[in-house]
């Protein structure tokens, strides 16, 4: 006859359902071993080399400062030069040529400002133009490249005076090239109320000076107390065996109003440490409105005995008034 085919008995299927019983478990042991991809968290990122955390926080800016100078005077190279080509203006201090394309400034900062709450930081401007040669430090060669500034700064909190509603509670210090703490204006035409800027910014006060400086806040920050030592006038290195000194009184009672009394006294004379060169140098800046803001400036200097060879040995004084007005 025909076959019949055989079926597995109750007693296989259960040894075969316990079989596989058996293997659910032992998978769900090892899968508890095992992390799925799933379940991985990722490692941390490796923390920044020494060079990534000095440089985060650096910032950088810059500008580029181009012009065309016309004087309707129409001034002439010497004769001695052989050409009557229309050049120099002999009173000007940045706009010393006219008729001519001119590149004042390329300028690029590198700015670590020193954390308000305490530590270190750095500034350093770079310039490169006919400005340059305009606040070349005396003694270095004059060309179209200066460093403007450069310097290192710290602030150091005072922990104890936290609070204090008239003692400041932290101490400025900066150290190294910066510019003057004297006069109304300063060296950049786009940060300057007068673009070209005055004859009294450029003969009545120095430009920047090598040395340190400490500052210190009175009710606030209404009232600035600043200090500090120089080589001198311009100078990287100083020329004689004393240094200038420099302060300043600064009062600002409300965000409106600002003024400033600065002093600098010390010899500037090559070789000579006896013949000191003053200067007195008062800044008041009043926002009348929200449009008009006005500001004026006074220079009172003096020397003994300048070392000028059309005034060698002669005593020197001058002094100056300017008002400005900004409608913006």
């Amino acid at each position: 006859g025909a076959a019949v085919p055989g079926f597995a008995d109750e007693n296989e299927i259960s040894a075969l359902k316990e079989q596989i019983g058996k293997l659910n478990k032992r998978i769900s042991q090892l899968e508890s071993q095992v992390e799925r991809p799933a379940d991985i968290v990722p490692a941390a990122p490796p923390s920044g080399t020494f060079v990534e955390g000095a440089l985060s926080g650096i910032r950088l800016s810059g500008f580029i400062d181009t012009a065309y100078h016309w004087n309707f005077a129409r001034p002439s190279l010497p004769a001695a030069t052989g050409t009557a080509v229309s050049r120099n203006q002999s009173i000007g201090v940045f706009d010393t040529v006219a008729d001519s394309f001119t590149l004042h400034a390329l300028e690029l900062a590198f700015e670590k400002p020193a954390p308000a709450d305490g530590g270190v930081g750095f500034r350093t401007d770079i310039l490169a133009g006919m400005d340059a040669k305009v606040i070349n430090s005396t003694g270095t060669e004059v060309d179209e490249f200066d460093i403007e500034q450069a310097y290192v700064e710290a602030r150091l909190p005072l922990k104890a005076l936290e609070g204090n509603e008239v003692l400041g509670d932290s101490l400025y210090f900066r150290a190294g090239k910066y510019v003057t703490l004297a006069g109304a204006e300063v060296i950049e035409a786009k940060d300057n109320w007068n673009t070209t800027r005055s004859l009294m910014f450029g003969y009545a006060i120095p430009f920047t000076h090598t040395g340190a400086r400490a500052a210190y806040d009175l009710w606030g920050g209404k009232v600035t107390l600043t200090t500090g030592l120089n080589n001198g006038w311009d100078l990287l290195e100083d020329n004689n065996s004393y240094k200038t000194w420099e302060g300043q009184f600064a009062w600002k009672p409300t965000d409106n109003f600002l003024f400033t009394t600065t002093l600098y006294i010390g010899p500037e004379n090559p070789n000579q440490s006896g013949h000191k060169r003053f200067l007195m140098d008062y800044v008041a800046f009043w926002k009348a409105t929200d449009k008009l803001s006005l500001m004026a400036n006074f220079d009172f200097g003096s020397e003994r005995r300048v070392a000028a060879a059309e005034k060698a040995g002669e005593n020197a004084q001058w002094h100056g008034y300017a008002l400005y007005g900004r409608w913006l």
